[in-house]
Formats: structure tokens, sequence, C-alpha cells
């Protein structure tokens, strides 16, 4: 008997139904809000997924009522990389978009998954959710990227979030961070663009606790075993 007759036998339901296109979640994302959720958006590549992800995604699910996350395709992250933007292979990822896609479909506190393929003034321009929440861990280039909505987009910046302005609809920006104790907890804005160019530096200090060395560690343990 394969996998499939298995799943049928015990009449188990895939949550593969999550895994949509952008064009699509546009749409649901105004279902959503017609009915009164609080939409909340991120991004994150989730390459050599482990525990600290899935921390941070449950925190982040706590702060609305509807995740929905916005997955670089290969495509993005090769581009990132040949760019300099992120610190990734430029071969790609090391698991693809379908598997990281179906993955992340397997958490209850996750609503939907669609392709990122463009930057992220796009994104908030096409989805418009209520709040898009930022993991510091994305490097120094997290700030210039949001501070270059600037031209287009009216920022208000105060001592914690940023609220922005897409088409008459507020967005809030929040920034996360789990360096400081190994916990993923919520940080102000002017602190996370002085901790943001501070993580880069240190994200494999071994006294840090966070996703960057956790990954390190597998990829080491992989390498290791593979030159035996």
């Amino acid at each position: 008997m394969n996998k499939q007759d298995v799943f049928k036998t015990m009449k188990i339901e895939l949550p593969y139904f999550k895994i949509t296109t952008a064009n699509a979640a546009t749409k649901i994302v105004k279902d959503y809000q017609a009915s009164g959720y609080k939409v909340i958006l991120t991004t994150g590549v989730y390459d050599l997924f482990h525990y600290k992800h899935a921390e941070s995604l449950q925190y982040i699910a706590s702060l609305g009522d509807k995740l929905i996350i916005a997955l670089p395709t290969d495509e993005l992250i090769m581009k990132a990389a040949k760019k300099g933007i992120q610190d990734k292979n430029i071969s790609g990822p090391i698991v693809v978009y379908e598997d990281r896609a179906k993955l992340l479909a397997h958490f209850d506190f996750v609503n939907l998954i669609f392709p990122k393929t463009g930057n992220k003034l796009e994104l908030l321009k096409n989805i418009k959710p209520d709040i898009l929440v930022q993991s510091i861990t994305s490097g120094p280039g997290l700030i210039d990227e949001i501070t270059s909505f600037l031209p287009e987009i009216k920022i208000i910046e105060n001592d914690h979030n940023l609220l922005i302005k897409i088409d008459n609809k507020n967005c809030e920006i929040i920034f996360i961070d789990d360096i400081i104790d190994g916990e993923t907890k919520m940080i102000p804005f002017k602190k996370a663009k002085r901790f943001s160019i501070a993580w880069e530096r240190t994200k494999f200090d071994n006294n840090k606790f966070h996703g960057s060395l956790i990954k390190r560690r597998i990829l080491e343990k992989f390498i290791s075993r593979n030159n035996k």
C-alpha cells in the first residue's frame, strides 16, 4: 500500500488547499477583511525549517486572526543572493518552493501560502494586509526596503511600530526578533534599525540563540556525515 492509499484509508485531509496563487490570495484577503478578520502578512524563505521558525510563526499568528505567508520562489531567492541582499546560495534554496509551501500548510495557525515574486512594496499594494510582520533577522536590507516606501507610501514613525497608508488603508508594520534570550518578541522600530545591522555582524555568534545559528549547525552536521 502506497502513502496516498494510506492517507485515503485513514481519511486524512491534506491541508494543501492553503497553497494558492498571488491573485487568488488578494481576493481571499479581501473576503477575510470583509468578514471582520485582521489579516497578518509575513514573508520568509523557511529553508531548512527548524523549531525557531515554528515558534516565530506561532507568535506572529497570535497578533491577528488570519496568518498569510508570501513565500519567496526559488528564482527570487537566487536573484536576491546574486545581488548580495541575502546570504543565500546562488544556486537556489536547499528545499524547493513546493516542499517549503507544503510544510507550512500543515500548521493550523497558517491560513494561506502564496508565492512572493517581487519586492515588498508591490506585495503590500496587492495584498493590503492589516499587519505586516518583519523579522529583523532579514539583515540591514530590511530597513532599506521599508524606508524605500517613502516616495509612494506615507510612513508614520513612532517609538514602537510603523503605520503606513496604502490606498487609504492603514497597515501596521511590526518588527520581531528572536535574538534576545532566544525568545521571539516584538521590538520598537527605532531599536530594530540598530539591531538589524548588529544582528548581521553576529548572526553566527555562539553566544546568541537564533535561527541562523541553528541552520548553520544543521548544515555542518549534514556536511560532516557526507564527508565520512
